[in-house]
């Protein structure tokens, strides 16, 4: 599982250093075109920072 894991990681930044990488459709980080997770309210609670757009 850990090789899966790093062949993944360096497929993804072979494609961020030749231009072609795009963000998946439905993640945070394309919505919002920053690094986001699902689980905030685990450590915010209720004080969830807004990104900034």
């Amino acid at each position: 599982m850990a090789a899966d894991v790093a062949f993944h990681t360096v497929t993804l930044l072979n494609k961020w250093a030749d231009g072609n990488f795009e963000m998946e459709n439905g993640s945070q980080s394309k919505e919002y075109g920053i690094t986001a997770q699902n689980n905030c309210m685990e450590c915010h609670g209720d004080n969830v920072p807004s990104p900034k757009i």
